[in-house]
C-alpha cells in the first residue's frame, strides 16, 4: 500500500495518542483516532495496526508503547494545546500533581503512596520532555522511602511487644555514636528464625523517631552485595543515603555515572578501591546536614563465609567514613554463628539471641492457624527454640486428638526424639515418604514414581502418586508447597532434621540418593551432582565437580550438603572453603625453626633450606628455615584455597591461608613452593620473589609457564621481565613461550602488571604492531619508529579517567600525546605506573600491623601532597581540594599519590632512606618504566626497533631549573630530600643517620663538578634515585656544605 499523506497523517496521531497512553486496547485506540470516513477501510486499519505493533510491547490484550519509542515521539511534540486529557500529557504541561511546585512538596513532604506511585511512572514514561523530570530520581527515591517503612509497618504489625532489654541496647549505640576509626560494632548473633529480623524492623520503626539518623541497611544475602565487592557496597550505601534524603538523590545518582564512566575508561580491572569522590561526597552531604549515618550489616554469615578476612576488610573499608571525624557513625551487624569472637577489636557488645521472644513465637504460630488457647502452653514447652516450637506446636494438638505425649513427656524429650514420636504419628502409607524421601529437595509425582519407589521398594504409579501427595499436603507441620503438587521440608525443620535423617537411615538414604543421581544425570545434571555429592557421607571419593555446575548448585542446596561437601564445591566455583569457618581461631602450631639469611641460602644449599610462613607477625613475607629430612606434607584443601584465593586477587584472604596452612617447613620446587612464590609476588614481597625465583629449576619454570599460564606461569613471566629481561626476550624466539606470553598479556587486563616489563619485552620481539593490542606501544609511542596513530590517545584517557576519579586534572591529557615533550609525555602516562599496584599490595598485606611506621609515613605523605606535587607534578590541578578531602588512611594516600603521577617518586624517594624490605626492589622497576615513558630505556641490551634514546633524563633537568627559579632554593631543595625521610615533619627533619651514610659520598663526589648537567650526570651513574637527583645536584651547585643537609 502506498504511503499516502492522508496515512501518513493518521499514523502520526495514531502513534502520538499511544504514546500518550499507559496501557491500551489497539481497538478502541483506533476508534479514537481514525475519523468516521475510514472507520470501514480494512486495508488502511491493517497497515495502522501493523505499523503501531512495531512500536508496542504487549501483555494479553493489552499494547504499550516501547519507552526508546514514546520518549522520541514526546521529544519532537512542540504544541501542547491540543493534547488529550491524560496522566503523560498533564507531565508534559506541568499540570494537577506535575506543576514543579506540587512535585517539590511531593519529595519534600509525606504524600501517599499511589500519588507518588503515579507521579513516578507517569515522569518515566514522559521522559526528558516532562518539565518535572528532573525531579524523578528524587522522587523515586521517596517513594522507595515509603514503601520499605510501609513494609516494616506490615511486618510488625501496629505494636512490637518484647525484646525491650535489647532495644535499649541497640539504642545505646544510636546515642552514643562514634567519629574516629577504627569503628566497632554491636554485634546481634542468633540462629535462624530466633526473632533478628522483628528486631532490625523494629530497630528501623524507632530510627523514623529520630529525623537526624540516616539508616543503611546491607543485607549481605543479596547477590550483589555477597562477596563485599568494594564499589557494590559503596554504591548501595549511596543508593540508600539517597533514599533517606531525596533531595541528594540526584547528585548521588549522577556520582555514580560518572564513577562507572571513569572507570570503563580505565579500562583495566584494577584491585577493587573505596570510589573517593563518592565517599567524601557523602561524607559531605551527612555533615552539611548534620545526620548521623546508622549501617546495619544484616545476614553478615555471607560474608563470613567467604573467608575469615572478609569482614574485617568490610569494617576497614566502612572505617573511610570516619575520615576527618566529621560525622557521627554507628554500626549495628548480625549474623548467625560465631562472626566475632568475645574480646574481638572491633565488637563493642555482642547480643546473643538465643531463644524467640513471646511476641516473634505469637506471629509463628498465628501464621500456622494454632488455636490461640494453646498459645501459651507451646510457648512455655517449646523454650524459645524455633524448630523446638514447630514439634512442639504439632504434639500439643496430637495431644489434643490423639494422646501422643503429655507435657511432661515434651518438656523432657529432645527435638530428635520429638520429631520421631510425632513421626510415628503419620499415616504408615507415607511414614518412609515423610521421613527418608524427603532429603530430597523437592517431592512431587515424578520423584515419588521414579526415584523414592524404586528406592523403597515400592511400587507407586500416577494414581498411587496422587494420593500419597494428598496424604502428605496435610502434614503442614513439617512440609511447605513449592508448586501445583510438589512440596519440601520446612526450612527450620529441615535445618535439624535433615542430619538426623541421613545418621539414622544411612542405607535408605543411601539408595535414595544413588537412584536420583542416576536419574537425574541426563535430564538435570546439577541436582544429580548435588546427590553425588550426598553420598559422600559413606565415606566414597568425593565426586568430580564441574565448576559449571558447582556455581549453579544454589544457596539452599549447598546447606544441605556435609561440610566436606561444601568445601569441595566451594573450591570447584574457584571460592575460599569454609573449613576453619569461626570466629575463635588460634595460630597454628610450629615448632622452632632456625630462621637462615638469605644471603647464606645459597643455590647450592638448596636442598636443605625451605621456606616458612610465621603466623604470629604481621603480613605474609616468607622466610627462610634450616630444616633438615623431609617437608612434613601440607594440606591439599588449603593449598586449594590459596589458589583460589591468588586466582581471585584476595590478597589478605591468602596471606591468611598461607599463614595457616604453611606454618611448617616446605619446598621451593613444587605445588606448594610455586603457590607461596606467587603470593609473594602478588602481595608485594618483591625482594623474597626474586630470591625464590633465582632459585626456581628451569624445568619447573617452564613447566609453570606451559601448564598453569594463569597463575603461578602469568607470575613467573612477569618475575622473568623484571629480573632477567635479556634472558627472557631471547627465550621469546621459542614459539611455546613467545605464546604463553601473548596469552599472559590478555590476563593482565584482569590481574598482574598491566602494561609493565613484560609488556616491553614482547614488544620489542614482536614489533609495533603486534604488541599494539597489549598497550605498551601507546606508553612509548614518542621513541618508536613505528607510531600507531590510536594507542598513545587511549593511554592518555586512560590516565585522564585515573586523575578524575580522585577529582585531578591536567591539562596536558587533552593534547596530542605525541605533541607534547617527554617530560610532558611521562607525566601524561604517570598516573599508570603499573607498579602503583604492588605497592598497593605491599602495603595492604602490612595493614594487619597497623604500627608499622611506613603505613603511618605514606598517609603523612599523603597529608604533604599538594607540597610535593606542587615541585613533582606542578601542572596537575585539584590537589589541594582532593589533599582536603581525604582523610589519613594509607591506602588511601597512597592511591592519591599514584593517580597524582608519584608511585616512582614515592617508592624511590621514601625506600632509599627506609629500610624496609621489598619495596626497593619495586621502586627499581616502578622507575625504570617511568625513564622509558622519558625515552631512557633501562630494561635490557633489547629494545625496540627503531628506539629513539633520550641522553639523558630531561625531567631531572627540568626540576633543577625549577628548584634554582624558587625563592628559597636551598630550603625548598632540602625539603624536597628531607621529605621522604621524615614525611611527618613539617620541616623536613634533621637529616638520618642513613640518609648521611647514603648521600654523603655522593655529595662530596659532585662537589668539585661544574654545572647543573655534570653533577645530574655523575648522580645518575652513582645509582642515586632519580626523584633526588635534581635537589642534591642545586644544592651542590650552590655550595650548600654537606652539614646543612644531612
Amino acid at each position: 500500500m502506498v504511503e499516502t499523506a492522508e496515512y501518513l497523517n493518521l499514523r502520526d496521531a495514531l502513534f502520538m495518542q499511544a504514546a500518550l497512553m499507559d496501557d491500551f486496547l489497539p481497538r478502541d485506540l483506533l476508534k479514537q483516532v481514525i475519523p468516521a470516513e475510514y472507520a470501514q477501510d480494512i486495508l488502511l486499519r491493517a497497515q495502522l495496526m501493523s505499523a503501531l505493533r512495531e512500536k508496542c510491547s504487549t501483555q494479553g490484550d493489552m499494547w504499550q508503547m516501547r519507552p526508546i519509542a514514546r520518549r522520541k515521539l514526546l521529544s519532537k511534540q512542540t504544541s501542547q494545546d491540543s493534547l488529550p486529557d491524560t496522566e503523560i500529557s498533564a507531565a508534559l504541561k506541568a499540570e494537577s500533581i506535575y506543576a514543579p511546585d506540587a512535585l517539590r512538596k511531593m519529595v519534600e513532604d509525606t504524600a501517599p503512596i499511589d500519588t507518588l506511585s503515579v507521579a513516578v511512572a507517569t515522569l518515566e514514561q514522559a521522559g526528558p520532555s516532562a518539565p518535572g523530570h528532573a525531579q524523578l530520581v528524587a522522587l523515586s527515591s521517596k517513594l522507595d522511602k515509603l514503601r520499605k517503612e510501609q513494609a516494616t509497618d506490615t511486618l510488625l504489625g501496629d505494636d512490637f511487644v518484647g525484646r525491650d532489654a535489647e532495644i535499649r541496647r541497640l539504642l545505646d549505640v544510636l546515642d552514643n555514636p562514634e567519629r574516629q576509626a577504627p569503628l566497632h560494632a554491636l554485634h546481634i548473633q542468633g540462629l535462624p528464625g530466633v526473632g533478628k529480623t522483628f528486631l532490625l524492623e523494629e530497630l528501623s520503626r524507632l530510627c523514623r523517631e529520630r529525623p537526624r539518623i540516616v539508616m543503611v541497611r546491607l543485607d549481605f544475602d543479596r547477590s550483589s552485595l555477597s562477596d563485599g565487592e568494594t564499589e557494590a557496597v559503596f554504591d548501595e550505601i549511596s543508593r540508600q543515603i539517597g533514599t533517606a534524603m531525596p533531595e541528594v538523590s540526584a547528585e548521588l545518582h549522577d556520582l555514580r555515572l560518572r564513577t562507572a564512566e571513569r572507570r570503563t575508561r580505565i579500562g583495566v580491572e584494577s584491585t577493587p578501591s573505596v570510589p573517593f569522590d563518592l565517599l567524601h561526597r557523602m561524607i559531605e552531604i551527612l555533615a552539611e546536614r548534620d545526620r548521623q549515618l546508622l549501617l546495619l550489616l544484616d545476614t553478615l554469615e555471607v560474608l563470613h563465609g567467604h573467608g575469615a578476612t572478609f569482614v574485617n576488610r568490610l569494617l576497614s573499608e566502612i572505617d573511610r567514613f570516619a575520615d576527618k571525624e566529621r560525622i557521627d557513625i554507628s554500626v549495628i551487624s548480625a549474623g548467625r554463628g560465631p562472626i566475632f569472637a568475645q574480646g574481638d577489636k572491633r565488637l563493642r557488645d555482642l547480643m546473643l539471641l538465643e531463644e524467640l521472644d513471646r511476641e516473634v513465637t505469637v506471629a509463628i504460630l498465628n501464621k500456622r492457624n494454632v488455636p490461640p488457647e494453646l498459645h501459651a502452653r507451646i510457648i512455655e514447652l517449646s523454650g524459645g527454640n524455633p524448630l523446638r516450637l514447630i514439634l512442639v506446636a504439632r504434639a500439643v494438638q496430637e495431644d489434643g486428638s490423639n494422646g501422643v505425649l503429655g507435657d511432661v513427656e515434651i518438656r523432657d524429650a529432645g527435638n530428635g526424639y520429638l520429631y520421631r514420636a510425632i513421626l510415628s504419628r503419620v499415616p504408615a502409607d507415607i511414614r518412609e515418604i515423610a521421613a527418608e524421601g524427603l532429603i530430597l529437595p523437592e517431592v512431587g509425582s515424578w520423584e515419588l514414581r521414579n526415584i523414592i519407589g524404586p528406592a523403597l521398594d515400592i511400587n507407586i504409579d500416577d494414581e498411587r502418586a496422587a494420593e500419597l501427595l494428598e496424604m502428605l499436603e496435610k502434614q503442614r507441620w513439617m512440609i511447605r508447597q513449592t508448586g501445583e503438587d510438589r512440596f519440601a521440608h520446612i526450612d527450620e525443620v529441615r535445618r535439624e532434621i535433615l542430619e538426623l535423617t541421613y545418621q539414622e537411615s544411612p542405607d535408605l538414604t543411601r539408595r535414595i540418593n544413588e537412584r536420583a543421581a542416576e536419574m537425574l544425570a541426563d535430564g538435570d545434571p546439577v541436582q544429580a551432582l548435588y546427590h553425588r555429592l550426598q553420598l559422600s557421607r559413606d565415606g566414597r571419593s568425593m565426586p568430580e565437580i564441574p565448576p559449571e555446575y558447582a556455581r549453579r548448585l544454589t544457596d539452599a542446596l549447598m546447606e544441605d550438603l556435609p561440610p566436606a561437601a561444601q568445601d569441595a564445591v566451594l573450591r570447584a566455583r574457584g571460592q575460599r572453603s569454609r573449613v576453619d569457618e569461626g570466629a575463635e581461631k588460634s595460630a597454628p602450631s610450629a615448632q622452632r625453626y632456625d630462621r637462615v639469611a638469605v644471603r647464606k641460602a645459597g643455590a647450592a644449599e638448596i636442598g636443605a633450606v625451605l621456606l616458612r610462613a610465621v603466623p604470629d607477625v604481621g603480613g605474609g613475607r616468607l622466610i627462610l628455615v634450616d630444616h633438615t629430612g623431609d617437608a612434613p606434607p601440607i594440606d591439599p584443601g588449603g593449598l586449594a584455597d590459596l589458589r583460589n584465593m591468588l586466582e581471585s586477587r584476595q590478597g589478605r584472604e591468602a596471606t591468611y591461608i598461607l599463614k595457616q596452612v604453611m606454618a611448617t617447613p616446605f619446598r621451593l620446587e613444587g605445588e606448594a613452593g610455586l603457590l607461596a612464590l606467587t603470593h609473594q609476588w602478588q602481595t608485594g614481597h618483591w625482594s623474597m620473589a626474586k630470591v625464590l625465583f633465582d632459585r626456581l629449576s628451569d624445568d619447573t619454570l617452564d613447566s609453570a609457564v606451559q601448564e598453569d599460564i594463569g597463575l603461578s606461569g602469568l607470575a613467573l613471566l612477569e618475575m622473568w621481565a623484571e629480573f632477567r629481561f635479556d634472558e627472557l626476550c631471547n627465550r621469546l624466539a621459542e614459539p611455546h613461550i613467545f605464546d604463553a606470553t601473548q596469552h599472559a598479556l590478555s590476563l593482565t587486563q584482569r590481574s598482574g602488571i598491566n602494561v609493565g616489563a613484560l609488556a616491553f619485552a614482547h614488544l620489542v620481539v614482536a614489533g609495533s604492531e603486534m604488541a599494539s593490542e597489549h598497550g605498551g606501544v601507546g606508553m612509548l609511542s614518542p621513541y618508536l619508529s613505528e607510531q600507531p596513530t590510536y594507542m598513545d590517545r587511549n593511554m592518555a584517557e586512560r590516565s585522564h579517567a585515573q586523575r578524575a576519579e580522585f577529582g585531578l586534572d591536567f591539562k596536558a591529557d587533552q593534547a596530542d600525546p605525541r605533541s607534547l615533550p617527554p617530560t610532558g609525555f611521562a607525566q601524561v602516562m604517570a598516573p599508570l605506573n603499573p607498579y602503583a599496584e604492588p605497592v598497593r599490595a605491599l602495603l595492604e598485606d602490612l595493614m594487619d600491623d597497623p604500627d608499622r611506621k611506613v603505613l603511618q609515613d605514606v598517609a603523612a605523605l599523603g597529608g604533604n601532597l599538594t607540597e610535593l606535587a606542587s615541585y613533582f607534578a606542578p601542572d596537575v590541578d585539584g590537589v589541594a581540594q582532593a589533599q582536603e578531602r581525604a582523610g589519613g588512611a594509607p591506602l588511601e594516600a597512597n592511591a592519591l599519590l599514584a593517580a597524582t603521577g608519584l608511585t616512582a617518586e614515592f617508592a624511590t624517594g621514601y625506600s632509599f632512606v627506609s629500610p624496609i624490605p621489598d619495596l626497593p626492589t619495586i621502586a627499581r622497576a616502578a622507575e625504570r618504566w617511568q625513564q622509558a615513558t622519558l625515552g631512557n630505556w633501562q630494561f635490557g641490551t633489547h629494545r625496540p626497533d627503531g628506539w629513539t634514546q633520550t641522553e639523558f633524563d630531561p625531567l631531572v633537568f627540568e626540576r633543577a631549573q625549577v628548584l634554582m627559579r624558587d625563592p628559597d632554593p636551598v630550603r625548598r631543595a632540602v625539603r624536597m630530600i628531607r621529605i621522604w625521610d621524615d614525611p611527618a615533619s613539617d620541616t623536613g627533619g634533621s637529616g638520618s643517620a642513613i640518609l648521611k651514610r647514603r648521600l654523603a659520598k655522593r655529595y662530596a663526589d659532585i662537589s668539585a663538578l661544574k654545572g647543573l648537567e655534570a653533577r645530574i650526570a655523575k648522580l645518575e651513574k652513582s645509582g642515586l634515585p632519580s626523584v633526588l637527583q635534581a635537589p642534591v645536584a642545586v644544592l651542590s651547585e650552590m655550595g650548600v656544605p654537606a652539614k646543612e643537609i644531612f
